[in-house]
């Protein structure tokens, strides 16, 4: 038997079972933001259209931070102004991404990264539902 797994084996476990589950609440997180936006896509939208944007939505929600900053660096007003806006539109799914911390043991997710992913994503669910409400408010019914 290894002496070393035996000596430190309950602490490590406990460190890395309170990292998961911190780590599954961002999952979770990520997933209520994309079915908030699957749901919008599916009220007016085809189904194909609909996979397409969710689709996109998911690749380019995680690369929005770099799109933000490649855009601002442009250093115009128009440059400057298109990355505020795709920073409002585009959910900003890397903020709940925590995959390096989650590797890593001694580096703890704290209460309060927690807390604001969770504000995030109800800002910003309830957004998108409330779009999803008036765009299904105006849909003719045959």
């Amino acid at each position: 038997m290894y002496p070393e797994m035996v000596r430190d084996f309950w602490e490590i476990a406990w460190k890395a079972a309170n990292q998961m589950w911190r780590a599954m609440v961002f999952c979770l997180l990520q997933v209520l933001v994309l079915g908030a936006v699957a749901v919008a896509c599916c009220v007016r939208a085809p189904m194909i259209i609909s996979v397409v944007i969710f689709f996109m939505t998911f690749v380019v929600g995680h690369f929005v931070n770099v799109l933000s900053k490649a855009v601002g660096r442009m250093g115009t007003l128009v440059g400057t102004i298109a990355a505020a806006l795709v920073t409002m539109l585009i959910p900003d799914l890397e903020s709940l991404n925590f995959s390096q911390e989650v590797v890593g043991v001694d580096d703890m997710i704290g209460i309060s990264v927690m807390g604001w992913g969770l504000a995030y994503t109800a800002v910003y669910t309830t957004a998108i539902v409330l779009l999803a409400l008036l765009l299904f408010r105006n849909r003719e019914v045959l």
